[in-house]
């Protein structure tokens, strides 16, 4: 009989137990699939795969049956041991050296190319939107980033608070929103050449490398640390390319 759950906070689950969700339609493991990022390569793989695949679980239920891995004549082994081949396979034919980029080398996480934005002073304002930021940033500060985003999100049509809630949902592993708000920065915001930066860094990460690696091939920043680390990811990527 199929289990059933209810959305938790930050509730995890097992490879077998998403895939058996998914297969069986339950529209909490859709949604668990979507909004993670995950570390494990069997989870990394089967998002992948989906998303490749427009999330048709036909295909993944194709995917996954042994005689779609040409394993008929093989001594039958447990369905578990079936859907870490098939992830297995999801992630090499998915990505390619992209995979080992983002995945495989366990030390090339976004932690590695980050770069600290201290926020800016807090002061005393008069008005709403003042007071919504300078919460924000004091929240910020103290790396309490879902209470800044609360703030932030309350005047989301300033900069300000556009560009810091597009770097607090890079802290919370929320790469989707994270770029949605950096995406909005006009071309007037002073924000809006370093914002190039952790823009690329969310498309690196979230399975969108080569527009990541467009975007910093065409930019420099006029932020010395962020303009290294640039040509640092470069490098990276392209020593990936060549292996």
């Amino acid at each position: 009989m199929a289990t059933f759950y209810v959305m938790t906070l930050k509730q995890k689950h097992t490879y077998t137990e998403v895939l058996n969700g998914l297969l069986s339609h339950q529209t909490y493991f859709f949604d668990y699939i979507k909004d993670n990022q995950f570390d494990e390569e069997e989870l990394a793989g089967l998002k992948l795969f989906l998303q490749h695949n427009n999330y048709d679980i036909q295909l993944l239920k194709q995917f996954i049956e042994p005689p779609a891995l040409n394993l008929q004549t093989k001594k039958q082994t447990s369905v578990g041991n079936y859907y870490k081949i098939a992830a297995g396979i999801v992630l090499i034919i998915s990505l390619g050296f992209l995979v080992k980029f983002t995945l495989t080398d366990k030390s090339a996480t976004i932690c590695n190319y980050w770069i600290e934005d201290s926020g800016f002073k807090v002061w005393m304002g008069d008005n709403d939107k003042s007071m919504a930021l300078n919460n924000g940033m004091s929240y910020y500060k103290s790396e309490d980033y879902e209470a800044a985003l609360n703030k932030f999100l309350t005047v989301s049509a300033n900069d300000t608070a556009q560009y810091y809630a597009g770097i607090c949902y890079i802290k919370v592993n929320q790469l989707d929103s994270a770029t949605y708000y950096l995406n909005a920065l006009t071309n007037l915001s002073v924000y809006k050449n370093k914002s190039y930066f952790y823009l690329a860094l969310c498309y690196l990460f979230n399975n969108k490398q080569h527009e990541g690696y467009k975007l910093l091939s065409k930019r420099t920043f006029n932020q010395i640390d962020l303009e290294v680390k640039r040509k640092l990811i470069l490098k990276d990527f392209e020593n990936y390319q060549n292996q």
